[in-house]
């Protein structure tokens, strides 16, 4: 038999073995728990159900409901890559003063921790305010701010640092000005609600002509919305969007020019467009009828690219007419040339050589206009059958085209000293890096339709293509 005395059972109140080893992690479990329960608190005061709030009568507002996540999408973006990699200049500046008004080097995750998701950017009579709904660490940084803080004369502001900033229902406002502080915090300010998309950025612009629209970085880099803007709708789709045999530089397509022209002087109301052209037409002896816009059912122009080979740029022009327009029966001044484009009659009459002519060919169906004898023999008769496309107007603008015309004319003008205050090196160094990062972004479409009033928008980049990987590969 064993001499061991048998094990005694434990009894009811007696301290345990293990008591001591558990004594010891109880300060750890309970900052644990403490560190939980902040974070539970620090999500339940960045939370809302809106988005925050901006001056009533403010002339921009800029929102959304997850700033952070919108500003990752965007950073994900083939054209946000290409911007970095090709011109990172091109938004230092930016990033460097918020970073000197800060001291903080922000990134979407840092955003996040300090003001939460919500943000709005509003402006005033030209004084602009942010509005954001922090958690613990801002709203600890602004009690501690406020020992040294100077109150100002409005009711709720205070003043540190240049800067202004209350407090409403949880929200943060911040602004250079106490006047928008003050008109942010009074009893008719504008509540910003939210709009569903985590994704995206809201803009609402109040002045003219209005828009509000919706900035998405996914899948593609695009815009959606409406403009205040008065197009005439259409009973049958456009036949001429994105017929042209080649990719123009820039591309207008719509139901008549008179909506181009109306367009372009609500947008640019000194751009003495039109009274070029007529002065061009006159310098050609050609009568160009005052309202040679009006009438026509469906217009196609294109600038399908600029000849730089010389000193003086000319742009190479085409427009398809399609209607009852007086354009479509021009009559040839008396020195043009008579001449056939398969099998299509028409004239041209040159101005400045083989690089710019005024060529007029078609039938009843369709009239073909070109400012060069050999874009006339290029497209007449390649226009028929064009895709049909359920909007009202349609714009292509061809970024890398834009961006390799633009580069040799600002290099040309550098040369001769024709822009203020840039040397050669400084336009290389400061303007040629960005229009880099511009060629690689692709070609923007835009489609608009009417509707509310106005017309709603679509508009994306196609075809931007992130950057190649350089850094050096295996063999």
């Amino acid at each position: 038999m064993s001499d061991a005395e048998p094990q005694k059972p434990h009894e009811p109140g007696a301290p345990s073995a293990y008591m001591p080893a558990l004594r010891r992690w109880v300060p750890l479990i309970a900052v644990l728990c403490g560190l939980f329960l902040l974070y539970l608190l620090d999500g339940a005061l960045k939370d809302s159900d809106v988005a925050g709030f901006a001056p009533n009568g403010a002339t921009l507002v800029v929102a959304s409901d997850d700033l952070g996540r919108a500003w990752r999408e965007l950073e994900s973006t083939a054209a946000h890559q290409r911007v970095m990699d090709e011109a990172p200049l091109f938004l230092y500046n930016a990033v460097l003063e918020a970073r000197k008004a800060s001291g903080i080097r922000w990134t979407p995750e840092r955003w996040g921790r300090w003001f939460g998701k919500r943000f709005v950017l509003g402006r005033l009579e030209g004084r602009p305010g942010l509005c954001m709904r922090p958690g613990i660490l801002a709203r600890a940084a602004t009690a501690l701010a406020r020992i040294a803080a100077n109150r100002a004369p409005q009711e709720g502001v205070y003043l540190i640092a240049g800067l202004a900033y209350g407090w409403r229902d949880g929200f943060l406002i911040v602004s250079p000005s106490p006047e928008y502080i003050s008109a942010a915090l009074a009893d008719a300010a504008e509540t910003i609600e939210l709009s569903g998309r985590l994704d995206s950025v809201f803009i609402d612009w109040r002045g003219d002509p209005a828009c509000q629209l919706t900035v998405q970085s996914t899948p593609v880099l695009s815009i959606d919305g409406w403009v205040d803007f008065d197009l005439p709708g259409r009973d049958a789709p456009l036949t001429l969007a994105g017929t042209w045999p080649e990719e123009p530089l820039l591309e207008v397509t719509g139901s008549s020019a008179e909506e181009l022209i109306e367009l372009v002087a609500d947008l640019l109301p000194d751009f003495p467009g039109m009274e070029l052209v007529h002065r061009a037409f006159q310098e050609l002896e050609v009568e160009l009828p005052r309202d040679w816009a009006f009438g026509t059912n469906e217009f196609s122009l294109a600038v399908m690219s600029v000849d730089t080979s010389e000193f003086l740029a000319v742009p190479e022009f085409a427009m398809a007419l399609r209607g009852e327009s007086d354009l479509l029966r021009l009559k040839p001044p008396r020195d043009s040339i008579r001449h056939e484009w398969a099998g299509r009659s028409g004239w041209f009459r040159p101005w400045l050589g083989e690089k710019m002519s005024v060529c007029v060919a078609g039938d009843e169906d369709l009239r073909l206009f070109t400012s060069r004898e050999r874009t006339m023999a290029r497209y007449i008769g390649r226009l028929e059958e064009g895709r049909a496309t359920d909007s009202d107007l349609f714009v292509s603008f061809d970024l890398g085209h834009f961006s390799s015309v633009a580069k040799e004319l600002i290099r040309r003008a550098a040369e001769h000293e024709l822009i203020p205050h840039r040397n050669v090196a400084d336009t290389e160094a400061h303007i040629i890096p960005a229009l880099d990062a511009t060629e690689h972004l692709g070609i923007l479409r835009l489609e608009a339709k009417a509707g509310g009033g106005g017309m709603y928008v679509h508009a994306f980049l196609e075809s931007a293509q992130p950057p190649s990987n350089t850094t050096g590969s295996g063999t």
